[in-house]
């Protein structure tokens, strides 16, 4: 093998590497898709724990507009997901992964008294996804696609 090929090898297995530690997020389209309830609401509180392996938000929310389905006028809602990138695989050797998480990435970012879009879990107690007012023409429009 010659040392050219060895490099680039190496390079490959390098950015193979760095490539599988990146988040990934689903399209908005994707996970409006599921018949979730949309509402429109003013953060009113926010609170973040992290431990050794996931994250959680927990917000406090003022509904201004209901786009689908049914919400109580106030409610705290949560978000988590695993932030633990190491996996262990059946032959029992660590691999890094690669999550694919519904969220948009702006949920630890959330700022009091802002207004977002909160696409919600099955319990309404849960958000899959937060996304900023600027979304709101891509979500109507997947509201509205068959």
């Amino acid at each position: 093998m010659t040392t050219s090929c060895r490099i680039f090898l190496l390079c490959l297995l390098l950015v193979g590497e760095a490539f599988a530690t990146v988040i990934f997020h689903q399209k908005l389209e994707t996970v409006l898709s599921r018949g979730t309830p949309v509402v429109r609401g003013r953060v009113t509180a926010i609170a973040l724990e992290r431990d050794t392996s996931s994250m959680t938000v927990k917000v406090g929310v003022e509904r201004t507009a209901v786009l689908r389905g049914e919400c109580a006028e106030k409610i705290e809602l949560t978000h988590s997901y695993s932030t633990l990138l190491e996996r262990t695989m059946p032959d029992g050797s660590m691999r890094s992964v690669s999550p694919l998480r519904e969220g948009s990435g702006i949920e630890t970012d959330l700022q009091v008294g802002v207004e977002y879009f909160f696409i919600l879990d099955e319990s309404k107690e849960g958000f899959l996804r937060a996304e900023p007012l600027e979304s709101g023409a891509r979500i109507q429009a997947a509201l509205t696609t068959p």
